[in-house]
């Protein structure tokens, strides 16, 4: 339902359990949590059938939110909390205003918190270029056994449930786990690594 519903922005956004939205319960705690999902469910499906259109439109910001960035952990280890780099760099750009970018921080805590950010992000980019062309790269040259074809199989479906109902960047790291051999076999092939072929030194 955090997926279609009038708020909906494709991540995650819960406004939509608020008072006055379509999503809210009254007394909530006096319902299982089968009946919230029954109710959630219902309210949802019938958004859908009458926004068919939007609820398309949204699929692809869906992706964008699960695989555009990855903030979640970074963020919270440097003391962050739910800070949100995808805002950040909105209001960055946007607005120009650092001090509301990062409210309540020092400068030098901005600072740090971009610089370690921007590497991350940096890095995380590489890997995704390296994971597309690791696969494209196996399925040219027609390496694409059993095993590769069932982990691409699984990435598309659950992509594709992203895609149908929310995307946040926690939700992508099932996919991108079995994602890095691809990444690592191109980057080995690319630069190589000792490994000329795949599967042979």
């Amino acid at each position: 339902m955090i997926g279609a519903n009038d708020d909906a922005t494709g991540g995650f956004n819960a406004t939509v359990h608020q008072p006055g939205k379509s999503g809210y319960i009254e007394n909530s705690d006096k319902l299982t949590y089968i009946q919230k999902g029954e109710f959630h469910k219902e309210q949802a499906f019938k958004w859908i059938k009458e926004n068919p259109i939007k609820w398309l439109l949204l699929a692809p910001l869906k992706l964008l939110h699960a695989y555009g960035w990855d903030d979640i952990s970074i963020s919270t280890l440097l003391g962050f909390d739910d800070t949100n780099f995808l805002r950040v760099i909105r209001i960055l750009f946007i607005e120009n205003d650092f001090e509301k970018a990062l409210p309540n921080t020092t400068t030098t805590g901005k600072i740090f918190y971009l610089s370690i950010l921007i590497i991350t992000h940096l890095f995380y980019y590489f890997m995704l270029i390296a994971m597309v062309f690791g696969i494209y790269k196996i399925l040219r040259q027609k390496n694409n056994n059993e095993l590769v074809q069932i982990i691409l199989l699984f990435i598309l479906f659950a992509t594709l449930m992203l895609m149908l109902t929310v995307g946040t960047p926690r939700y992508k790291y099932p996919m991108f786990i079995l994602l890095l051999p691809f990444a690592a076999y191109y980057i080995q092939t690319k630069f190589k690594f000792g490994v000329n072929k795949l599967g042979k030194n």
